[in-house]
């Protein structure tokens, strides 16, 4: 099964797996009568706890930062608790800023993520049923790093239907209204209990006991990491986890297992945090992990990272692992995120106009335009590096968002892009790329920028369009960009008047 489609997989079986509507705040590149879209997390979580508070099952798929932003309505929402299951679908790249395994902790949410692609539509389902049985949201991860000899697999999961119903006092008299003073015990009691053995249980999770003196313990997508070294020389036991719970539920029987051990090597995207307990838990065994590790490799999920702990643990060497055919960063067509086809094609002109400077570009992007074009998700994918040179220098656009210098929320971009206009001299290409509503009032500082790009959306007045045609500009549709020469200039691109 091609990995080009694992959103569309996921919404193809919702009937099977019983998902009554998928809400998304990002927008994907196919249409379906079941996805509903939501240009905030606010009208997204609205949309689903409508369906969960009705015993239907809805998922939300969005950003990790979404849920961030979100934490006090579901810090509300698992306090009323929901009937249907209530499920946020993010994307998570492996990195401190989209681990939210802290956030799930703190408001005693579980947290899913799948092993394997084997496993993408079968932990799915788990985690509705999880969310069913303990009647509150339950966080789901979709990593982009995955181990490259993994492939999708669609198992089969049986259907499910669920009428809509609401039972306006289910377990509580007030169940559906939020008291600040008033904390719901029952479904607390009933939290703590199911999570203490809920852990040990979970069919995701994964003890594999072979005779060895060194325990490897991985989180998520990691876990198809002790499948790559199993035929290395030693044995080695395994103990993979799918479902993070918060730190007071996870499993006495876990640190007694890996007291067993001489040597223990704790793999994890984001933060150290499975590695922590265990240092605190277990003290007569040697622990390999980030928090061993340089702070330069803590930040983000490197082949570096695994390499230099399994070597540090005399497990594998770096070679071993370091080979690009063994990770790749799962491309974002797989989860079939849709980038404004107008946007990119205005882009790769201004990449082809950029590629013949002999100067240093600086493009100033409007930010509604970064917001709206769905561009921010490219992050995902890019395998642009930091770099600590002080002097300026040209770096190659292997990804769109790298023709894209500035982008900022609160800062006028026109005004901005005049300033650095003035303020560097020569030897920089002064670049802007705005929306035509942005101009608004503005269009008399754009006389000293060498380049500035002006589209034109759905919606726009045509006396703007004349406006700037009257000070300069030449227009374009964006299908005539292919053809026309690329120069410096006042560019009008009209999208849709």
């Amino acid at each position: 099964m091609s990995r080009s489609n694992i959103l569309f997989e996921i919404v193809n079986n919702a009937s099977k797996i019983g998902i009554q509507k998928i809400i998304s705040t990002i927008k994907l590149n196919f249409k379906s009568p079941r996805i509903e879209y939501a240009d905030t997390i606010e009208e997204a979580l609205s949309l689903g706890v409508s369906y969960a508070i009705t015993s239907l099952r809805s998922m939300i798929f969005c950003s990790a930062y979404d849920i961030k932003k979100a934490y006090h309505i579901l810090d509300e929402i698992s306090y009323v608790g929901v009937r249907g299951g209530l499920v946020l679908a993010y994307l998570d790249k492996l990195s401190y800023s989209t681990d939210l395994r802290p956030i799930a902790s703190a408001l005693e949410l579980p947290l899913i993520q799948p092993r394997t692609f084997k496993e993408i539509l079968l932990s799915l389902m788990y985690t509705f049923e999880l969310s069913e049985a303990l009647e509150i949201p339950v966080l789901y991860s979709l990593p982009l790093g995955y181990y490259s000899g993994s492939k999708l697999i669609l198992r089969e999961v049986r259907s499910y239907s669920m009428p809509p119903t609401f039972s306006k006092r289910w377990e509580n008299p007030y169940r559906w209204i939020y008291f600040e003073d008033e904390y719901k015990s029952n479904l607390r009691v009933k939290l703590n209990v199911i999570l203490k053995n809920l852990f040990k249980k979970f069919e995701l999770n994964e003890y594999a006991d072979n005779g060895g003196d060194t325990l490897i313990i991985a989180f998520g997508a990691l876990s198809t990491i002790p499948y790559l070294i199993k035929d290395s020389n030693g044995k080695y036991d395994y103990y993979l986890i799918s479902l993070h719970v918060p730190q007071a539920y996870m499993e006495e029987e876990m640190y007694n297992i890996a007291r067993k051990y001489k040597k223990i090597v704790v793999l994890e995207p984001g933060y150290p945090i499975i590695e922590e307990i265990i240092r605190r838990r277990v003290k007569d065994s040697k622990i390999y992990g980030k928090m061993s590790l340089p702070d330069d490799l803590l930040r983000e999920f490197k082949v570096e990272y695994i390499a230099k702990v399994l070597k540090e643990a005399g497990i594998m060497s770096e070679q071993q692992l370091s080979t690009p055919e063994e990770f790749e960063l799962e491309k974002i067509k797989a989860y079939m995120i849709k980038i404004d086809e107008n946007i990119r094609q205005i882009l790769l002109f201004l990449k082809r106009y950029i590629e013949k400077l002999n100067t240093i570009p600086i493009v100033v992007l409007d930010y509604n335009i970064l917001q709206d074009s769905n561009l921010d998700v490219l992050r995902y994918v890019s395998m642009a590096k930091a770099d600590f040179d002080f002097k300026p220098k040209r770096y190659k656009i292997k990804n769109l968002l790298d023709v894209i210098d500035i982008s900022l929320k609160t800062i006028d971009p026109v005004s901005l892009t005049a300033s650095l206009r003035r303020i560097l001299n020569g030897g920089y290409t002064i670049i802007l790329v705005s929306d035509i509503n942005t101009l608004e009032g503005k269009i008399s500082k754009l006389g000293d920028i060498d380049c500035v790009i002006v589209i034109a959306r759905r919606g726009v007045k045509k006396d703007s369009v004349e406006k700037l045609k009257d000070v300069g500009f030449k227009v374009f549709k964006v299908e005539d960009l292919n053809n026309i020469k690329v120069h410096r200039g006042k560019l009008l691109i009209v999208v849709e008047v």
